[in-house]
């Protein structure tokens, strides 16, 4: 495993956002994981997030452990706001699946660094205090994941990509995909 620590991505209130690649995927950056942490924050002042890239593995350890499941899974986001967290801000750890990755990018023809993006940003969403159980929730996180990945990629940060081309949930055709659900 490749290990890269990128400690650099220090919010506006000088807290750290910090970034490990265990498993690599071509054409991430960690400071393109910064970004898309910083930008799924929006507003919400960030005291500590912790972002590990990381293989099928130990997310299906950690969602067996956590959510008694113990299957693989793309993302999973731990809220880790102590009595040292200021009220508000966001204190938390985000785990990614590379190989979650990799597969729905063949599957939505979209690049694998792309959609750890999306794991990234949807974890994000979760640690501000989103929630994905309805239908409802899922299409508002889906839109709100779409803006964030079409927002940072039009700024030019995302070496000129645009967000994905392939509406999240549905094949190329427009048709509805059949998907699992994050956990």
């Amino acid at each position: 495993m490749n290990e890269k620590t990128h400690p650099s991505g220090k919010s506006e209130n000088g807290r750290r956002i910090t970034v490990r690649q265990l498993k690599k995927t071509p054409g991430l950056t960690a400071p393109s994981i910064v970004r898309a942490v910083r930008a799924a924050a929006g507003e919400q002042p960030i005291h500590a997030v912790s972002v590990i890239v990381t293989d099928d593995a130990t997310l299906a350890a950690l969602h067996g452990c956590f959510l008694e499941d113990p299957s693989p899974t793309d993302v999973m986001a731990f809220d880790m706001s102590g009595p040292e967290t200021p009220t508000g801000a966001i204190d938390g750890e985000i785990v990614v699946s590379a190989d979650a990755a990799v597969r729905m990018g063949r599957e939505l023809s979209v690049e694998a660094r792309q959609e750890v993006l999306r794991y990234v940003i949807h974890g994000m969403l979760h640690l501000c205090g989103r929630q994905d159980a309805t239908p409802a929730q899922r299409r508002r996180m889906r839109r709100d994941e779409d803006r964030i990945l079409e927002e940072i990629g039009r700024t030019g940060r995302e070496q000129g990509r645009p967000a994905s081309r392939v509406r999240r949930g549905t094949d190329r055709a427009g048709q509805p995909s059949k998907r699992r659900r994050r956990g």
